[in-house]
């Protein structure tokens, strides 16, 4: 993990905050702390308390949040040059390890629609296969892995430079989804876009380290 990703951790406190709908959200503090190639971080905020974890890549963290850490997960699907996505994905259970996996079908270049998608643990066991659904709504992709017709657990995505970062929780109407990086002109100021579950526009954030 690179000196700019380690610079996530620390103490912030909320600044702004905006609801999707653009309603003024909640104040407070929000604390981030590196936990092996993960972070873990916790809201004490006007609106509750909240806890997540997150995924550094290409200087932004990508952040699950809900009420609790079990069930909470973060992934990245990242395009590869030419018909390949390979997957980073975490949840609290690796205790700060990243599985990996693929996509096993070729990408066609819209990651709306339905891929296979097997995920490996940390030691390469295999995690699972599923067929993950991918529909764009607004400004933020919603997402299922099925087994067959069973949906197993629901998300929502933002698509990135690099392809989509998603998270998930099992109650997606409680699962909020961050999008940190740096302000360009002060590295002690973060700036989010952030997707809620139940709205299909994005919320915003500005953190100042304390």
């Amino acid at each position: 993990m690179g000196e700019l990703a380690s610079a996530f951790s620390g103490s912030w406190e909320v600044l702004e905050a905006s609801l999707p709908d653009g309603q003024l959200a909640y104040s407070g503090i929000i604390n981030a702390k590196r936990n092996g190639s993960t972070f873990e971080l916790d809201w004490d905020i006007t609106a509750g308390v909240y806890v997540g974890i997150g995924l550094p890549f290409n200087s932004h963290l990508y952040v699950s949040c809900g009420e609790q850490r079990a069930g909470l997960g973060v992934a990245l699907f990242l395009v590869r040059p030419g018909p390949e996505v390979t997957v980073q994905w975490s949840i609290p259970e690796l205790q700060g390890a990243v599985g990996t996996g693929k996509l096993t079908s070729r990408f066609n270049g819209s990651f709306e629609g339905e891929y296979p998608l097997t995920q490996y643990l940390p030691d390469g066991s295999v995690h699972g296969a599923w067929t993950v659904e991918i529909h764009k709504t607004g400004s933020i992709f919603e997402i299922a892995w099925r087994k067959g017709k069973a949906i197993h657990f629901t998300g929502l995505g933002l698509g990135i430079l690099s392809g989509l970062a998603v998270g998930w929780y099992p109650d997606t109407r409680q699962l909020a989804f961050l999008d940190y990086s740096f302000d360009s002109e002060n590295r002690d100021r973060l700036i989010a876009s952030w997707a809620l579950g139940g709205f299909t526009s994005l919320g915003t954030e500005v953190l100042r380290r304390r």
